[in-house]
């Protein structure tokens, strides 16, 4: 009884580990899928308007849906409220946790990340 409980735990492990498409991971996707399905943006364009840590990345519209998404330095952040929400599923990290910058007290967002956003929807079907 107890080896026919333990098989049904492993078949239930392992349909639930599918995620039945074939569409790549965030890990397994690289800079030429960012570059591809989006826009390299960089600090140097935006200005003092540039809201990241990071000096550059590429802009995209992550599908299904308006997953708007920043791959960088080999990750791929969270732009919007979407994206954020799917971020656990698709393995997105938060860009408000790690690479937005903030004010002096550590609570503003320095730049304008709202343009950026918009872009990256404009990119989404």
């Amino acid at each position: 009884m107890l080896a026919r409980i333990i098989s049904v735990l492993a078949v239930l492990l392992a349909v639930g580990c599918s995620d039945g498409g074939d569409r790549p991971t965030v890990a397994e996707s690289t800079e030429t899928d960012a570059a591809e399905n989006g826009v390299l943006i960089t600090k140097a364009e935006y200005g003092e308007d540039w809201p990241y840590t990071v000096d550059s990345g590429f802009l995209y519209c992550d599908p299904p849906g308006s997953n708007v998404v920043l791959r960088a330095e080999g990750k791929v952040y969270a732009l919007n409220g979407r994206a954020m929400g799917n971020a656990a599923e698709r393995g997105y990290l938060n860009a408000r946790d790690s690479i937005t910058l903030k004010d002096e007290n550590g609570y503003l967002t320095v730049g304008d990340v709202g343009n950026i956003i918009e872009r990256g929807l404009s990119m989404c079907d």
